[in-house]
């Protein structure tokens, strides 16, 4: 969990991946490296957001 008190870090602009990554495989490259690619364009800070559950999953909590 990332937590910030901080207003002007929740303004950062920011690029993110977010998914259910097992490993970084060829198909996960293919998500992460655009947002990458992008966030070094306009100077976003770049973030990869893995949670380790299905969203869809009825055991999944989000908070």
């Amino acid at each position: 969990m990332w937590v910030t008190s901080s207003l002007s870090t929740v303004l950062t602009p920011t690029a993110v991946a977010l998914g259910n990554f097992d490993g970084i495989h060829q198909g996960h490259r293919q998500v992460i490296q655009p947002v990458l690619r992008w966030g070094r364009r306009f100077c976003f800070r770049q973030e990869i957001l893995r949670y380790s559950r299905y969203l869809s999953s009825p055991s999944a909590r989000v908070f």
